[in-house]
Order: structure tokens, then sequence, then C-alpha cells
């Protein structure tokens, strides 16, 4: 998610500005930070994710086809051995 991206980013300079922060806080810290950003500032994140958004989906319609299509070569094989089996007996 942007709020991931923005966060990844930030998390290193919250804990350097403030060492003895857990990560629990340094957390909710980092979602006040993103809450209170300006839109502006979140918009980069946001196209970021966007974009990330779209390659995946298109990743993975690729990958479902090509899934679907080794299960269908796998199932014609299997359904090929077992009728010639039938038919040698």
């Amino acid at each position: 998610s942007a709020f991931l991206a923005y966060s990844h980013t930030k998390r290193t300079s919250v804990k350097v500005k403030d060492p003895g922060l857990s990560n629990a806080e340094v957390s909710r810290l980092l979602a006040r930070m993103w809450k209170e950003a300006p839109e502006e500032d979140k918009k980069g994140y946001i196209e970021q994710e966007y974009q990330l958004r779209q390659k995946y989906l298109s990743e993975i319609a690729v990958w479902r086809e090509n899934k679907e299509r080794e299960i269908k070569e796998e199932r014609h094989h299997r359904e090929e051995f077992v009728l010639k089996r039938i038919a040698a007996q």
C-alpha cells in the first residue's frame, strides 16, 4: 500500500530521531505522520502503489493463464495415458 511505502522510507529517520521507541510506537508515529501529511506528499506514494498494483495485476493474469494451460495439458496427457492403457487391455 501507499502507506507501507511511505513508512518504509521514513522508518529509519524516525528511529534515528528517537531510538528509544518500540516498533509499535514507531508504527503509530508513522501512521500519524501519514495521516497528517499533505496530499501532495502522499501523491507520489499513491501513484507508486497504483503502478505496482497494475504491474502485479498484469503479471498475475499472465501467471494464471499459464497455470491454467499447464493444468489442462497435464490433464490431457493423463487422459491420453489412461485411454491408451484401456485400449491396450
